[in-house]
């Protein structure tokens, strides 16, 4: 008589240099242990199966199907690719690590979330003494998930971002992606899912950010913040590739969605940068957790989002109890290519 078993999932993440090829060590990876090293992301466990911050879809594509002559019974339809979505969460913080010096690449993140971040188009570099993530075309990954006693292997992963940083709450990332199913197969789940300092040194808290946000850069808070970077991905047919289409980025636009307290210093700031008729300079700023460059020693869990040159786009006015506030949306905007928004962890 068959049995149930209990649902195990694990995901591991790293840049893939070639279209159509897999990352030949993510592909071949197994277990009896995965570490951070190897590109495994702890997930949000407020979100996904098993609250593992991993939700995954599979769908079949297929040549639309006829009838049996004289009926309305269906034929099978001829199988073409099995279409996935993915989209994996998971908390904001620095690399975690005991800092020395404290030095750049001290401050670069582990091998998973780097490529999470760069197949959704932000690209990491010495910021000098900090690392920053500033927007740049979407590189390609491969993932492989762990469910149970099976795997997926999923190349050519791009997809798009978005940064929930709600007050007095640990921010989220989460990413939605596409990629091809390269493989799939039985193995057994690794008995070591080694999540390091990600399990041990907790993401920092949205609270005592010091936010601005133009009127010079006076402090404001924001009750929610949202900021999306959304790539334009589009498929193409190509009968070179298997599936027979190719990936091409169009465009990228990175919007933010944001609950800001207004002040009485410049009570139509909103307002006249809505209309206005030059380009915007003011940037959204706000540093999560405790800036360790100053120190050292301490856990490198600190970030800041600057969201740059920000146009509103929609602008309603709120209050909060009495008291007024905006819920606005807004895009970041730049004269240089990359300039419009960074991440920088220190």
């Amino acid at each position: 008589m068959a049995g149930t078993f209990n649902r195990e999932l694990a995901l591991v993440v790293d840049a893939q240099s070639v279209e159509g090829t897999p990352n030949p060590t993510i592909a071949a990876l197994t277990g009896p242990t995965i570490a951070l090293s190897d590109g495994l992301v702890l997930g949000d466990s407020g979100s996904g199966i098993l609250k593992s911050g991993i939700d995954i879809s599979l769908a079949r594509v297929e040549k639309d199907p006829g009838f049996v002559s004289g009926s309305f019974t269906r034929l099978d339809g001829d199988f073409i690719e099995a279409a996935v979505d993915l989209t994996f969460s998971f908390p904001m913080a620095g690399p975690r690590i005991t800092t020395t010096t404290p030095v750049d690449t001290e401050f670069e993140h582990d091998v998973g979330i780097d490529a999470l971040f760069a197949c959704c188009g932000l690209d990491g570099a010495s910021g000098g003494s900090t690392w920053f993530y500033t927007p740049a075309d979407a590189t390609f990954a491969t993932v492989k998930i762990f469910d149970s006693g099976n795997y997926w292997v999923i190349r050519d992963v791009k997809g798009d971002i978005t940064f929930n940083l709600p007050a007095g709450e640990v921010g989220i990332a989460t990413c939605t992606l596409k990629g091809v199913v390269d493989s799939f197969g039985a193995t057994t789940f690794p008995a070591t899912v080694d999540y390091g300092v990600q399990a041990t040194v907790n993401a920092p808290v949205v609270a005592g950010v010091v936010p601005s946000w133009g009127i010079s850069a006076e402090e404001r808070g924001w009750e929610t913040l949202s900021i999306s970077i959304v790539n334009d991905l589009q498929d193409y047919a190509d009968s070179a590739k298997t599936p027979a289409r190719i990936v091409e980025q169009n465009g990228r636009e990175i919007t933010v969605e944001i609950e800001i307290i207004d002040t009485d210093t410049d009570i139509d700031f909103s307002y006249q940068n809505l209309i206005g008729t030059t380009a915007p300079t003011d940037d959204l700023i706000g540093t999560m957790g405790f800036d360790d460059i100053a120190t050292g020693a301490d856990p490198a869990v600190a970030y800041t989002v600057s969201a740059n040159n920000l146009r509103v786009q929609d602008y309603t006015p709120g209050t909060r109890g009495v008291k007024a506030k905006s819920t606005i949306t807004a895009v970041c905007t730049g004269t240089t290519a990359g300039s419009e928004f960074f991440i920088e962890f220190k």
